[in-house]
């Protein structure tokens, strides 16, 4: 079984145990004012209340899901990435921060500080700890607030990061343009180098119930989800589901209740943006489209959706 050893300072894979111990950054800040529309009635009440938070570079949007209806937004600036836990509390990425929000909420409740920029999360099902990719490293937030502990490890550049219901955490990246995919097994000290058997381009990982998936976003017009079955060091894929929509350059996916959406920028440029819906794991063509009420110019990143607390 290959493990990653403790070597040198680049960005990299974290080990829980870390060399020579762990690091503490900051303590949560207290949120920064924003410019936000309040949540309004037009909420869909014929669903469950789930809402569509999508990131973008300069704001924060909210939707009704699965209806698509935009009932909120607010500023914010340099937003990669976003993810939520089972509470419906959304952690959007950004530079030198993570900004919590409540379930429909504009302004964020908490703040959480690291140095340089976030571009990925993932929260642990198990404990509730908020795992972050950064320029740093991996940072790990017991129960999703206060010090992040901070570990390093040299071996190749992470990209995303994703848990699984168990509460084991995977990572994607690569290594001289080579695919990498890693997992740090609940309780383990050391993160596990898996073997794939195939070259992906790698973008979002996640938990879609049964597998953990990696997203493949490298095609022009396609994105690929593929359903990985992991066993030690060793990788299978399951399946495939391949996602289609003309002139789309797919950004970071997000799977709930049978459905994958996806924003992504039509062509080349970002003057035209949208955030798709696909049937999942069926692929195929998208099933429904958000076009309007998007800032322009702006890019887009990343969605996730927050599910109404119970």
């Amino acid at each position: 079984m290959k493990t990653f050893t403790c070597a040198g300072f680049a960005i990299a894979l974290a080990m829980l145990a870390g060399c020579g111990g762990s690091q503490n950054a900051a303590t949560s800040v207290e949120p920064q004012p924003s410019f936000g529309l309040p949540l309004t009635a037009s909420r869909d009440t014929s669903q469950s209340g789930a809402l569509l938070y999508v990131v973008g570079t300069g704001h924060v949007y909210i939707f009704t899901y699965p209806k698509g209806g935009l009932v909120g937004q607010t500023t914010i600036y340099d937003g990669s990435d976003d993810c939520s836990d089972k509470n419906g509390d959304v952690f959007v990425t950004g530079e030198d921060s993570i900004s919590v929000f409540a379930h429909g909420d504009t302004k964020p409740y908490r703040k959480l500080s690291v140095p340089g920029d976030a571009y990925a999360c993932s929260i642990d099902p198990t404990t509730g700890n908020l795992a972050v990719l950064g320029t740093v490293g991996v940072m790990v937030f017991k129960k999703a607030k206060g010090h992040y502990e901070l570990l390093y490890n040299s071996t190749f550049v992470p990209r995303q990061c994703g848990y699984d219901n168990k509460g084991n955490l995977f990572v994607d990246g690569y290594l001289y343009s080579k695919f990498k995919f890693a997992e740090l097994p609940k309780g383990s000290a050391n993160f596990i180098e898996i073997s794939v058997g195939q070259d992906i381009v790698g973008g979002e990982v996640q938990w879609d119930g049964k597998y953990i998936t990696v997203e493949d976003d490298g095609g022009y017009g396609v994105a690929t989800i593929y359903r990985l079955q992991v066993s030690g060091s060793r990788a299978t894929i399951a399946g495939k589901t391949r996602l289609t929509q003309a002139a789309m350059m797919p950004l970071l996916s997000w799977i709930y209740d049978g459905a994958i959406i996806i924003p992504y920028s039509i062509g080349s440029g970002y003057k035209d943006i949208a955030v798709g819906f696909w049937n999942y794991p069926a692929g195929g063509k998208a099933i429904k489209t958000i076009a309007k009420g998007f800032h322009s110019p702006e890019a887009l990143s990343a969605v996730t959706i927050s599910a109404a607390p119970k």
